[in-house]
């Protein structure tokens, strides 16, 4: 079945993406992918990608569309830190950046370094730092 508008060309729905398109997207984001390679590889001829638009309102209108990117966004996230916990100890002659992969964490997946300092209007009271990394 086909939504369309009052107006204008009937809206994309799942029918639309190729039929294994939860496969497809599931798969990319295994190994570590992005929502941009996902919307590239679900491309509805004859554009190249999804677009962000697109992708959004899918998202809106289709509860198992939106289910299937959080699921693949987790699906991403564990292949990260997996790749993190295993290059911090096994880096098998390649040099592994620390800092590099806790970038990528903090810019795709939201985590954060968070520092908070406790303040005192007690002169004689001895300052207190607490760093806590935040990674939810």
């Amino acid at each position: 079945m086909t939504v369309t508008n009052s107006v204008g060309r009937p809206l994309n729905t799942l029918a639309n993406l190729a039929e294994n398109w939860r496969d497809v997207m599931h798969t990319i984001y295994a190994d570590g992918g992005s929502d941009a390679e996902v919307k590239v590889a679900l491309a509805i001829p004859p554009s190249r990608a999804i677009s962000n638009m697109l992708w959004d309102d899918l998202q809106a209108r289709e509860p198992e569309f939106s289910e299937a990117i959080r699921e693949g966004r987790n699906l991403a996230e564990m292949w990260w830190q997996r790749e993190g916990r295993e290059g911090l100890f096994t880096c098998e002659g390649l040099k592994f950046s620390s800092q590099l992969w806790f970038i990528n964490m903090k810019n795709r997946f939201g985590w954060k370094d968070r520092q908070e300092v406790e303040h005192s209007a007690d002169r004689d009271a001895p300052p207190v730092f607490t760093l806590k990394i935040d990674n939810s």
